[in-house]
């Protein structure tokens, strides 16, 4: 896959994030990711504790409440009766056709929106029925992360940034040219992730 990196500022207004997804083409095919309510709203009650929402393509197709404890049912009556927010939202292999990706990216921008961060993945399509073969993909993480001694050039504490990558083999750039126009417009600079390969 190639791969080229954006930086995104740790003061970033939701504006510009909102201004960012706009530029994921309309024709995508899903969206996986997880988002979570800012601490200040948590702390001022705002949200279901332990409650959020997860969609999910291939099993549920829709909205559910869940719990991010195991031990512990979502709370129903924060959500249904108290009008709280969800504390977090999940989206697994959200699209695959345009009605339901439409609908996830409705979540995704009126979460955004409203503060909620986390890490979001946008894919154009897949080969032979193979979920990660992809022409091309996007993703994006809008806090702060550490990265796996696996993931060679990204190991170790790691910004804020957005990804995007394309197969030669099955893709090009040109699909990902409204995400990197609009990268350029905001003012995300392009750089070089660290590089921090694990030493046996």
């Amino acid at each position: 896959m190639n791969k080229r990196y954006f930086l995104i500022p740790e003061n970033v207004s939701s504006g510009d994030l909102l201004r960012l997804l706009w530029s994921i083409p309309k024709d995508w095919c899903w969206v996986d990711g997880g988002l979570r309510a800012p601490q200040s709203m948590i702390d001022a009650g705002e949200t279901a504790d332990h409650t959020g929402y997860e969609m999910d393509r291939y099993f549920k197709k829709n909205l559910s409440i869940e719990s991010s404890d195991k031990e512990l049912r979502p709370d129903l009556h924060a959500i249904v009766v108290e009008g709280k927010r969800p504390e977090f939202v999940r989206f697994d292999t959200v699209g695959d056709n345009q009605e339901l990706f439409d609908r996830g990216m409705r979540l995704v921008h009126g979460f955004i929106s409203v503060g909620y961060r986390g890490w979001l993945s946008f894919f154009s399509g897949y080969v032979n029925n193979e979920k990660y073969a992809n022409p091309a993909r996007c993703a994006m993480n809008l806090l702060p992360w550490s990265g796996a001694p696996f993931m060679d050039e990204e190991a170790g504490p790691q910004p804020p940034r957005i990804l995007v990558e394309w197969s030669e083999r099955y893709g090009r750039e040109e699909l990902l040219t409204p995400i990197i126009i609009a990268c350029k417009e905001i003012g995300f600079p392009e750089y070089d992730p660290k590089f921090r390969k694990q030493v046996a």
